[in-house]
C-alpha cells in the first residue's frame, strides 16, 4: 500500500503541551530548511501551539495542505537562546 499527502515531513508527538519534532522524511521540506529532531514547535503561522492544549489534529490540519503552500513555524532549539523561524513550503509527503 502506497500513498501521499501534502505537508512539512515531520513526525511529531506531543508531551506536556508541546509538539516535538521526532525525525524528518528524508529530502522533504522540513529537512531542506533545517529543522533537527528535538526541536519544539512553538507556532504555526502566527498561532501558538504549545501550551493552550491544542489538539493534537488541529495542529496536524495547521501542518498539512496544498503542496506549494507556506507554512512559518517558530521553533525553540536546545542550546538556542531565541526562537528560530522557519518558512516551509509544503510538498508531497509519500506515505510506503
Amino acid at each position: 500500500m502506497q500513498g501521499k499527502f501534502s505537508g512539512i515531513g515531520i513526525s511529531f508527538n506531543m508531551k506536556q503541551d508541546t509538539l516535538y519534532v521526532i525525525s524528518l522524511i528524508a529530502g522533504g521540506p522540513s529537512e531542506r530548511v533545517g529543522l533537527l529532531p528535538g526541536d519544539r514547535i512553538v507556532t504555526v503561522n502566527d498561532t501558538t501551539v504549545a501550551g493552550v492544549n491544542m489538539k493534537t489534529n488541529d495542529i496536524r490540519k495547521r501542518l498539512m495542505g496544498p503542496k506549494g503552500t507556506l507554512v512559518n513555524v517558530g521553533v525553540n532549539r536546545p542550546g538556542e537562546t531565541e526562537m528560530l523561524q522557519f518558512g516551509i513550503t509544503r510538498d508531497e509527503i509519500p506515505i510506503y
